[in-house]
């Protein structure tokens, strides 16, 4: 039986090796003159303490995607995972954490950076802030906790990154961008599953960052791409066209 553009999509992230770094998905050779292993307590003693360059981390976990990708209702796109100060400490110093992150790249958990019980990492903080006020809309609408709500959101959420690996700041050349195996796989997955899907109404696609590089240069039914002065902050709240077309889709979802 042939494999959808999915399935190979996470079948490419199980056979990466996730214990010993560089951890970099076979086929994007290219980005590993680009990036650093680096330890908790050595970068504490670096000159990147107080500014953290645009070298990729290829010690933390790669995070190409997240949440049930395969049967989302909302496809957030982004850029590529950022890096915070305390990114590498918390995966040293949660083995649990960390495992999670690992789980996260089979592509049928919900979307972990919603889970409560991660309120202390960068994740959950970028994430919940970015769709506070859509919460707090769907919470009121259907008389639930916060706690479910997130979780309710976390059923039907997935983010995908153009580039799976951590940064500060991005400056990647397209050129070396085409050269990853992970681009084309995700870029694959995108137009083949996703796109017909948004077409049908089944889902809505918000892209927040490089519309021209995910290959989606107009907006059709269901997919909201974001102008430059939007994309810059890339907000999701109920007042944007991003948050309206996301409160929209989850809306017709029963409780």
């Amino acid at each position: 039986m042939m494999s959808t553009p999915g399935q190979k999509l996470i079948k490419a992230w199980g056979s990466m090796d996730t214990q010993k770094p560089p951890l970099v998905l076979p086929g994007d050779e290219a980005i590993r003159p680009l990036g650093d292993s680096i330890t908790s307590d050595s970068f504490s003693r670096s000159e990147k303490i107080l500014t953290p360059d645009k070298r990729f981390l290829l010690n933390l976990i790669p995070q190409p995607f997240a949440g049930n990708i395969l049967t989302a209702k909302v496809y957030v796109l982004l850029l590529n995972p950022g890096f915070g100060l305390l990114d590498i400490f918390a995966e040293e110093q949660s083995k649990e954490f960390r495992r999670e992150l690992v789980k996260a790249l089979s592509g049928n958990r919900q979307l972990w950076g919603l889970n409560p019980k991660y309120y202390w990492t960068g994740g959950f903080g970028w994430i919940s802030r970015k769709i506070r006020t859509l919460v707090e809309t769907i919470g009121q609408e259907r008389k639930w906790s916060i706690p479910k709500t997130l979780e309710f959101f976390s059923e039907h959420i997935a983010i995908l990154e153009l580039v799976p690996y951590h940064s500060s700041t991005f400056s990647l050349a397209k050129g070396t961008m085409d050269q990853l195996e992970f681009v084309r796989l995700i870029k694959n997955f995108l137009h083949e599953e996703i796109v017909p899907r948004a077409r049908k109404g089944d889902c809505t696609i918000i892209v927040t960052r490089k519309s021209k590089d995910w290959e989606l240069r107009t907006e059709t039914n269901n997919v909201v791409i974001y102008q430059p002065s939007e994309a810059r902050a890339a907000h999701l709240s109920m007042n944007t066209r991003g948050g309206k077309a996301i409160l929209s889709q989850l809306r017709k979802i029963s409780s």
